[in-house]
């Protein structure tokens, strides 16, 4: 079972990353699975992102 999540990480990942249900991915198409995956990464980077700024932010000694 593991095997076929790791091969079909495009479906699964908004599934268990719960961006999608599973009766909502199952009817998209590979295109459309792509483009939510993609947008998950824009959002990963987005947050990362934050963290870093956060994270500099609260390393200032600034006053």
């Amino acid at each position: 079972m593991e095997g076929n999540v790791k091969e079909n990480w495009q479906f699964w990942r908004p599934v268990v990353l719960k961006v999608l249900s599973y009766t909502e991915a199952i009817a998209m198409s590979e295109e459309q699975l792509a483009n939510v995956n993609k947008s998950i990464d824009v959002q990963i980077s987005k947050d990362r992102a934050e963290q870093r700024k956060v994270a500099s932010l609260s390393k200032c000694k600034c006053k």
